[in-house]
């Protein structure tokens, strides 16, 4: 069983010479130019969009980097934003828990994705877990500075306001796969064709490393670890995916494709292709219908009974 530690960046980052220690897995790295080089990843983010040097030159001293080993919980639901986590490096699995233990994983992020952006600009608690997948490096700015920032560069707060509708965008899409996809199948490919994006083009096919257990694959579509180990063993008995180690290779595309807008509710058929179903035989002209037709009953003669 893995061990997950709890990020404390409020109380590493700097208060003018001195710095407060507290127990946390993140390491406070040291202080460089406005111009950064580990800053550069996470500049392809929307929130960099046109920003020009004089926002950098303001912006990275108020934000420290950090570096994080993975396992590593970054923030949790329901707990108040006090800071902002710009992700330069590495990957972070984002997820909603149930009181009753269940787990939705909403998607994994990697570098110039903004963490927790939504409840710093509302001052709500946050509503998802942040957790680091593989080793990051993280700038976390405090909310208030931020929110200054934002005053100072109007073509930020359009960045902000860009940013969120992309993530509102990719929740609608969860929420698509998860509530509207009726089989198994169907949203495992989904998520497969989703991946594929991230991956390159080989002679098997489109090849990409598989971020997630099947337990936490289930997790993200909304089944049991069962019915993906399942489904995605009947996918590689069809030829549509491949799979060496922890690279997944999608030899079939179009099949994949198929899978994933199939909309028929029959768990009977999860793995047969609406467009590969036999069709129903049509009914001959010369088929003759029943020879015992019961006839028609006769009205019954006045004060007789019916039997």
């Amino acid at each position: 069983m893995k061990t997950v530690a709890y990020a404390h960046f409020e109380e590493r980052i700097p208060h003018g010479n001195a710095q407060i220690a507290f127990p946390s897995p993140v390491t406070l790295l040291p202080l460089w130019e406005w111009d950064d080089p580990r800053w550069l990843p996470g500049r392809a983010g929307e929130f960099f969009r046109g920003l020009p040097d004089q926002a950098m030159i303001k912006l990275v001293p108020l934000a420290p980097l950090f570096s994080c080993p993975g396992n590593t919980v970054l923030f949790a639901e329901e707990q108040p934003p006090r800071s902002i986590l710009f992700l330069l490096e590495g990957k972070v699995k984002l997820s909603m828990n149930s009181v009753e233990g269940r787990r939705l994983i909403l998607g994994i992020v990697g570098p110039g994705e903004i963490l927790g952006l939504a409840s710093a600009v509302s001052g709500s608690p946050w509503n998802v877990t942040a957790e680091t997948q593989l080793p990051c490096v993280i700038g976390a700015i405090q909310r208030q500075s931020f929110l200054d920032f934002l005053l100072s560069y109007p073509l930020a707060c359009q960045n902000v306001a860009r940013q969120l509708s992309l993530d509102s965008r990719r929740n609608c899409d969860q929420l698509r796969t998860v509530g509207l996809a009726w089989t198994a199948a169907a949203r495992l490919a989904r998520l497969l064709l989703e991946w594929c994006g991230e991956g390159r083009q080989t002679e098997r096919g489109i090849r990409f490393l598989c971020p997630l257990t099947h337990e936490e694959i289930g997790e993200h579509i909304g089944v049991s670890r069962e019915t993906v180990t399942r489904t995605l063993h009947g996918f590689r008995n069809r030829k549509l995916v491949e799979q060496r180690g922890s690279a997944l290779f999608v030899s079939n595309l179009r099949g994949l494709e198929i899978y994933a807008h199939a909309t028929f509710p029959d768990p009977l058929r999860s793995l047969t292709p609406i467009g590969h179903l036999p069709p129903k035989p049509w009914p001959s002209p010369s088929h003759a219908p029943p020879a015992s037709i019961p006839p028609a009953r006769s009205e019954p003669a006045a004060g007789q009974r019916l039997a």
